[in-house]
């Protein structure tokens, strides 16, 4: 899916916690919620593990995956 989508924090929330609630695994969630694809998915789950919630709402484009304090 070559667009670059932003999926604001609170969409990514719900799909964590879907997932969570239901042990369903990135590839599933990715199609359930119409996201890019698991490589997103799973990465809003390594933030929300070593991080919490309250990362994902942070803007990371360009970042590489590290925080945006500067």
């Amino acid at each position: 899916m070559g667009k670059n989508r932003k999926y604001d924090g609170k969409f990514k929330q719900e799909v964590i916690e879907w997932m969570l609630e239901h042990k369903y695994g990135a590839k599933i969630a990715a199609k359930e919620f119409g996201a890019a694809d698991k490589k997103v998915v799973l990465s809003w789950m390594r933030i929300y593990r070593e991080e919490g919630l309250s990362a994902l709402c942070e803007e990371r484009r360009g970042e590489n995956g590290t925080s945006n304090s500067r």
